[in-house]
């Protein structure tokens, strides 16, 4: 694929690993240096501890990325695989994202800045993060 864009450091064995330190609850982000400001589709893949909570941000507007039957806000998603990998698209066309997971729609209509980096956040729990693209259009 042309125009494709990988997250860097702080890998392990092909994995982006988050963790909650022991001394409680400190939110970890990382960022793309390079601004996506024209059409593009991110894809990843995710796995969440129990209860984990994270988020994806598209151009600082952040898409809920966690272990969703238990942490939400998608309680009733029915295509998640709980404790393994799961695939996150996020498609975005002008300042609007369309948001699957595991090719169930969560979020539609999304608006998001005109222009700005990706970044990825840990939050609550463990996220590992892996197979990450980025496609322009």
């Amino acid at each position: 694929m042309s125009n494709v864009h990988h997250f860097g450091d702080g890998r392990l064995h092909g994995r982006l690993i988050v963790k909650t330190p022991s001394e409680g609850r400190r939110i970890q982000t990382i960022w793309t240096q390079q601004e996506f400001n024209q059409d593009f589709t991110l894809k990843l893949e995710f796995r969440a501890t129990p209860n984990a909570d994270s988020g994806v941000f598209v151009r600082d507007k952040q898409i809920q990325c966690r272990d969703y039957p238990l942490a939400g806000p998608y309680h009733e998603i029915q295509n998640y695989h709980a404790g393994d990998w799961n695939e996150l698209v996020i498609e975005v066309v002008g300042n609007v994202a369309r948001c699957t997971c595991n090719g169930e729609v969560l979020e539609e209509g999304v608006k998001v800045p005109a222009q700005g980096a990706i970044g990825l956040e840990g939050d609550r729990g463990q996220m590992e993060y892996r197979r990450i693209r980025i496609k322009n259009h």
